[in-house]
Parts: C-alpha cells; structure tokens; sequence
C-alpha cells in the first residue's frame, strides 16, 4: 500500500524482511508490483532478497517489468537482479517486458545484458512477442541488440509468420530489412505468404512478394497461398498472387485446385478470376470430383453457369460414376438442374450401380425436379443393378406427389425388382395410403407377390397398417394367399398383435383355421406371444381350439409352457382338450409343471387334467415338478391324488429325483405323502444312495429318519457308504456309520469303502473308516488290498495313515506283486522309503519272478 514509514518502523522493530505469503510472494514482490521505489529501496536496504521468487517462479524483476515500473526495474538490477531469471515456464522479463510494450525496460534490460535470444518452455522469443503484438519500437531494439530474426518456436512458427498473421505491416517490413527468411515456413509447412493469405492481410502478400517470397510454396498437405486464399475468398489476394506468377493448376495432394475449392465455397468472383487466368475448368481430385460438380452439390447457380459457360464437361462423373447433374437432384437445386440440362446434361446418365438422376430426385422428395427430368425426356423405367425403378422408391418413402407425376408420364405400375417386390408392396409396408390408393387406381395387380411369396396384404397385415389393409381388400387383395411357408395375412396379423387387422380380415372371409407349413395356426401363434384379445376374436370366429401343429403342440400346450393365465383360462373355456398330449406324449399339465407355473397346474386341474398322465418314456407330472424343484407345485399334485411312487420307465421315483438333485423340503413333502424310501430304480439305485452319491447331507438323515435301509446296494454291490467314500463326502460318512452301515460291505467284485476313499485320495474318510472298524487288509476279488492301491496311485499320506493302522507291507495281489512292487513301478518315490522305514521286503518277486 506504498507506506513508507510503517515499513521502516516494522524493520527497526524485527520484520522479517523475507517473509513470503503462502504462495510465495514477498515483501520486495509486493512493492516492486505496485512501484513503490521508495519502500523498494528500503527493503533492498534491510536485506531483501532481490531474486526471491513466488511459488510459480515470478520474481520481483519480473513483476516490475510486467507493470512497467522503469526506475523499480533500474533499481532492482542496481541491487544485483538476475536479468535473465526466468519463470517455471520460462518467460524472462525481458520477454515479459516485451510482451506489454515497455520500450523502455526493454532497453534498461538489455544494456544490463539481458539475453536478447532467451526463449520460453515452448520456444517463443521475445522477439516473437514483440511481432505477435505489432511493437515496432521494441522489434526494432531487439533487433538492434542481436536479437535472431529467424529464431522459430518449437512449432516452426517465425517471428516474420506471426506477424504476417496478425497483419502488421510495419513489423514485417522490419524484419525483412533485418534479413528475415522470407520462405522460413514451420513444422507443417506453412510460409509467412500462406500465412497473409489465409488471413487475407493485402498489404503484407504484397510486401512479402515485392521480396523475394515463393509465391507457389507449397505446406506439408500441398496447399499454396493461392489455394487457401481462393479458399477465405480474399480476391484482391488471388489477383496478386495470378500476378506474381502463381501456378493457377496447382493442386494438393489429393487433387483439390483452386479453382475447385472456389467453386465449393461459391466465391463467384474469384472463379471468374481463376478461368481468366487459365485455370483448367475440367481438372478433377484424385476420386474425380470435377469444380462442377462441386458448385452442383453446393447449390452455387451462378458458379454453374460460369463454370459452363468457359467450357465445363457438362457430363463429368467421379470415380463412382455421379454427375453433376446427379448430385444437383439429390440436394433439390432446381434451377442448376435447369441449367445443367440447357447445357447439355445427359437426363439418364447412371451412377457405376445404375442409380438415375431421376432415382434420386424421387427418393428424396424433390417433386418439381422430378418434373424437369420427365420433361426433359427421362426414362420413367430406368431401375439401379438391383431392379429398384424410380417409382418403387417413391412408394417406399411416401412421396405421394411424385408417385402421381410418375403414374402421370408412363411409370410401369407393376415394374418389379429383381426379388419380386414391387411398388404396391413398398407402400404397403411403410403404410403409405395414399400411395396404395393411387397404385391401384392405375392398375397395380393387388395380389402380385414377391419371389417368396409375400403379397401386400401380407406386408400390410405385418406392420399393422390398418386402412391399407382395408384398401386392398375393397380392391380384391386374396386374403388367404400365403407365402412360400404358408404364412397367411391373417398368420402374421396375430403374430404381431394387430387386433383391428385381425377382426377386418375375418369379416372379410379369411380362414380362421388356415395354417402353415408347420402346422401353426393363426390361434397357436395368438398364444404363443400372449395376445389374449386376439385369442378371443379368433374363438369367436370358429378357431379350432384343439388344432395341433405337425409335432402334436395344442393351443393349450403352449399357453401351459409360457405360463398365460388368461389365455388358458379362454382356451378351456373354449373346449381345450386338457389331455391333448403332443408326439412325445408331454401333456398341458406336465408342461406346466416343467415351467413352474403354479396357477396353471391348479387351473387344469381343476378342469379335468389327470394328474398321473406320463409321457412316452413314463415321467409324469410328479416327478417334473420335483425333478425342477417347484414345491408347491407338488404339494398341489399330491392334494389331487398322483401317485408319489409312479416311476418312469427305467424305475426313477419322484423321490428319487428329489434326492439326486438335492430338493430336501420336497423330499419331505413326498415322504409325508407316503413315498417309498428304499423304492430302487432298475439299476438298484436306492433314493438314499443318489443322495450320498450327490453329496446332500440333510436329505441322507432326512431319509434315514424315515427309515432308509442303510445296507441297501444297487445292482453292482456298491452300497450308500461305498459310493459316499468314493465321492469324498466327509460328513455323510459319518453319519452312515452313525446309523449302522456296516463298514466292511463289499461290492459284487470285492471293493471295500476304505479301498475306494484310499484309490480316490481321501485321507479324512480312511481315517474315519479305520476308526468305525475298517479291515485295513481287505482286498478284492483280484486281491488288491487298500495299501496297494494307495501306493499305485501314489497317496503318501493315505499308505502313512494305513500302515499305522496295521496294514500288512507285504501283503501281495494274486499275481504276486506286493505295494512295494507297485510305488516302483509308479515312480512314487516317497512312497517306497515309507514302505522300506515299514518293513517291506525289498526282494519280495511277483510269480514272474519279476
């Protein structure tokens, strides 16, 4: 706040002359950005840092320069100021100095020996900002003091450049008389010329060409100042660029040239000045896009017609073969159209897929360059490769319109593409009304299909155009025919829940019943997506409610499976067989069961269902519903009288599915409803048995409790322990043997529970089998004991714990080879020193001998 006396007052009395602010500015900082000399002075005097800068590297120096305070600036470099101490990211002062136009800092600086060359973190000298903001004073002093006049930033861009861009004349004269590179251009090429031109500074092209510049160089893309000056539309530019001698062809890498980038932005003038100067009307881009064309796409009237006017190919194409006259239809430029074909246009000239002018005109809209075209002697006929014809695309889009005008001049009404379609079907499909009227008013063959048979009524019918439905049939659409597939208009009008449609075809006469290929009937098909509305109209109308498709699926069948309802409820209401099973014997009711659909099990039970009807391989209902785990499902069939014991054809009970996939609350609902616990299927498999197999504990003591035979085996011996220990189920082991199993029960070919948990490794089982009793010597019938086969499978811990418990180390199979015999011939190692520490008789032969 500049006051001098309470600054001395505060350092007689300790102030702390240094101190800084949390961002680093200092006392000294403070009073050199305001100016205040005096307290400056005093501050230098009480042993100020003069270099002290803030947190971003600003020092008092700086600052002073900044603000323009000449005599802070004197002072401070007289107190020993580092002039070339620069900022985090870069700036000196004197750039900073330069930057705001104080000359006379500037000149302080440098006769104090600042760096006239010293550049910022992105290469930008002071010159550079002197030329950027237009101080010649200051240009002409650095320039004085050995500033570089070519010194570029880290892009290229020279001290001439940036002042060709922001146009300072006066600056560009100075560093040309200081020998600046008048062709120095940057990192992408562009000179200080192209530079002037582009930003359509007059004076500054005319200086730089009045020395010496290259009035055709080229940037990295090819562009040359006459380029981008006809591109900014700057005309006394291009005059005397032509005048020093541009080349008025020259063209960029990819084949643009001024004369066609003029054309584009409709810069009229400049395209005169161009043809004048002998640019080539005709010289096309790499792709082939011609000035013309250009001027055609962009709607120019008048570049058109100089650009004829001086020779244009009226009938120039691209490389994809679209004209000029072509691209003006498609944008709907009438009048260039016009003009184009005073000149000579060709009307039916195609594109390389044989797309017309007039094509495109009716595709787009364009109703009165339709009307040019026909009058110009188009062919209404013309179709692309793909047999689409002018009024094919009218009709898709709805232009009304122009369907009329093409009717009007000859169109073939029944012109198909090349898969059949045609126009009364395009409009059918969109629903465009109008169109379909006027179509058969002109003798459109109504029920003329396409190569797979779809009709329009059926393109109708399908997206549910309700009054171009009713237009065909009042003009004698057949409301049956069907497609290749047999799919009728009514088929689809179901299947995509068209009620009105529906109902219009069935007043009309339409077969309620008509079905396809597959048997599906306009009913099936109702169902299947859950149209109850249409449901209802079809039974109204006769629908069979029982007619099946070819693999035997009813109306009610599917419903059942998808779980609606309401439309079952219709169905029965209706007459549905309720037993009405399909090829594989799979009934409504065991479909409902399946899908879990509570409310439907109990609906066709209550209409009759029998509730132990099973398919062809015997699954009934039951046994689905707990197979997939649908409680309440079952508890319902129960309450009807199934039969909880009625097994399929290869002997599985409900409970016994149950049990395999671990469902313990149906399980007790079965067992409460009187199931067999030890009923087995063909094999022996009791339902106990599955569920130690699968590992489910609470159901084994659940079957336990209610009396399961522990001891019961399958067909093969293996009891419920036996395939308990193969599987590793700890904990239904132990309760096995908690309920009586008898641990030593063999299969038919002699296999223990302790031989299997020691062949599959599960070292926990052995040790609780060899603690309820297990005979650790027990061999097959073959004679593998438990040791032999742990060792065979190389279970270290397993032959540990077995040989511990008794087992005998030498004990051999019937042909003679002992545990020791196998672990050599298995590799395992560990396994031999452990049977060796045993005992095992490391000579002992097998009867080979061996």
């Amino acid at each position: 706040n500049g006051h001098d006396s309470i600054v001395q007052i505060l350092l007689t009395n300790g102030a702390d002359v240094n101190f800084c602010d949390e961002k680093g500015f200092s006392s000294l900082y403070a009073a050199c950005h305001d100016g205040h000399d005096s307290i400056v002075q005093l501050l230098l005097n009480n042993g100020a840092d003069v270099n002290l800068c803030d947190e971003k590297g600003f020092s008092p120096l700086y600052v002073a320069c900044q603000n323009g305070h000449d005599a802070t600036v004197q002072l401070l470099l007289n107190n020993g100021a580092d002039v070339n101490l620069c900022d985090e990211k870069g700036f000196s002062p004197l750039f900073v100095a330069c930057q705001n136009g104080h000359d006379s800092i500037v000149q302080i600086l440098l006769n104090n020996g600042a760096d006239v060359t010293l550049c910022h973190e992105k290469g930008f000298s002071p010159l550079y900002v002197a030329c950027q903001n237009g101080n010649d004073s200051i240009v002409q002093i650095l320039l004085n003091n050995g500033a570089d006049v070519n010194l570029c930033d880290e892009k290229g861009f020279s001290p001439l450049n940036v002042a060709c861009q922001n146009g300072h004349d006066t600056t560009v004269q100075l560093l040309l008389k200081n020998g600046a590179d008048v062709n120095l251009c940057d990192e992408k090429g562009f000179s200080p010329l192209y530079v002037a031109c582009q930003n359509g500074q007059h004076s500054i092209a005319q200086i730089l060409l009045n020395n010496g510049t290259d009035v055709n160089l080229c940037n990295k893309k090819g562009f040359s100042p006459l380029y981008v000056a006809c591109q900014k539309g700057h005309d006394s530019i291009v005059q005397i660029l032509l005048k020093s001698g541009a080349d008025v062809n020259l063209c960029d890498e990819k084949g643009f040239s001024p004369l066609f980038v003029a054309c584009q932005n409709g810069h009229d003038s400049i395209v005169q000045i161009l043809l004048i100067n002998g640019a080539d009307v005709n010289l096309c881009n790499e792709k082939g896009f011609s000035p013309l064309y250009v001027a055609c796409h962009n709607g120019h009237d008048s570049i058109v017609q100089i650009l004829l006017n001086n020779g244009a190919d009226v009938n120039l194409c691209n490389e994809k073969g679209f004209s000029s006259l072509y691209v003006a239809c498609q944008n709907g430029h009438d009048s260039i159209v016009q003009i184009l074909l005073n000149n000579g246009a060709d009307v039916n000239l195609c594109n390389e897929k044989g797309f017309s002018p007039l094509y495109v005109a009716c595709q787009k809209g364009h109703d009165s360059i339709v009307q040019i075209l026909l009058n110009n002697g188009d062919d209404v006929n013309l179709c692309n490769e793909k047999g689409f014809s002018p009024l094919f695309v009218a009709c898709q889009n709805g232009r009304h319109s122009i369907v009329q005008i093409l009717l009007n001049n000859g169109a073939d009404v029944n012109l198909c593409n090349e898969k059949g379609f045609s126009p009364l079907y395009a409009a059918c499909y969109d629903g465009h009304d109008t169109s379909v009227q006027l179509l058969l008013n002109n003798g459109a063959d109504v029920n003329l299909c396409n190569e797979k048979g779809f009709s329009p009524l059926y393109a109708a019918c399908y997206d549910g155009h309700d009054t171009s439905v009713q237009i065909l049939l009042n003009n004698g659409a057949d409301l049956n025919l069907c497609n290749e597939k047999g799919f009728s208009p009514l088929y689809v009008a179901c299947q995509n829940g068209h009620d009105s449609i529906v109902q219009i075809l069935l007043n009309n006469g339409a077969d309620v019943n008509l079905c396809n290929e597959k048997g599906f009937s306009p009913l099936y098909v109702s169902f299947q997506k859950g149209h109850d509305s249409i449901v209802q109209i079809l039974l109204n109308n006769g629908a069979d409610v029982n007619l099946c498709d070819e693999k035997g699926f009813s109306p009610l069948y599917v419903a059942c499976q998808n779980g609606n309802d309401s439309i079952v409820q219709i169905l029965l209401k209706n007459g549905a067989d309720v037993t009405l099973c399909n090829e594989e014997g799979f009934s409504p009711l065991y479909v409902a069961c399946q899908n879990g659909h509570d409310s439907i099990v109990q609906i066709l039970l209550n209409n009759g269902a029998d509730v132990n009807l099973c398919d062809e391989k015997g699954f009934s209902p039951l046994y689905v519903a707990c197979q997939n785990g649908s409680d309440s499902i079952v508890q319902i069939l129960l309450n009807n009288g199934a039969d909880v014991n009625l097994c399929n054809e290869k002997g599985f009970s409900p409970l016994n599915k149950a049990c395999q996939k671990g469902h313990d609350s149906i399980v007790q609902i079965l067992l409460n409803n009187g199931a067999d616990v030890n009923l087995c299927n063909k094999k022996g498999f009791s339902p106990l048995y599955v569920a130690c197999q699968n590992g489910h504990d609470s159901i084994v003591q659940i079957l336990l409790i209610n009396g399961a035979d522990v001891t019961l085996c399958n067909e093969k011996g293996f009891s419920p322990l036996y395939v308990a220990c193969q599987n590793g189920h700890d904990s239904i082991v132990q309760i096995l043997l908690n309920n009586g199993a008898d641990v030593n029960l063999c299969s038919k070919k002699g296999f223990s529970p302790l031989y299997v948990a020691c062949q599959n490794g599960h070292d926990s089982i052995v040790q609780i089998l060899l603690t309820n009793g297990a005979d650790v010597n027990l061999c097959n019938e073959k004679g593998f004991s438990p040791l032999y086969v742990a060792c065979q499978n190389g279970h270290d811990s397993i032959v540990q714990i077995l040989l511990n418990n008794g087992a005998d180390v030498n004990l051999c199979n019937k042909k003679g080879c002992s545990p020791l015999y196998v672990a050599c011939q298995k590799g395992h190692d560990s396994i031999v020193r452990i049977l060796l520490n045993n005992g095992a008789d490391v000579n002992l032969c097998n009867k080979k001998g061996i």
